[in-house]
């Protein structure tokens, strides 16, 4: 395991980005996405760029057993 200390969520988001390019050139196909604001500037990176999700699958966590998806907390 690596870990990787930063300054704030927005440097967090740029560097988590980079590796998200390194292992998907790499070939991975499982991507696990989280909630919450941490993860923000993650997504805006994710939204500029071509990157290709096609092939990708999401686990999404932070979900609950028994709260519908229109539940604010899912």
């Amino acid at each position: 395991m690596r870990v990787i200390t930063v300054k704030n969520d927005i440097e967090g988001g740029k560097i988590a980005f980079t590796l998200l390019e390194e292992k998907m050139k790499a070939g991975a196909q499982t991507l696990g996405l989280a909630t919450g604001s941490s993860p923000i500037t993650f997504y805006e990176e994710i939204v500029k760029s071509n990157l290709d999700f096609s092939n990708m699958v999401s686990i999404n966590l932070d979900e609950y057993v028994g709260i519908a998806a229109s539940n604010d907390q899912s």
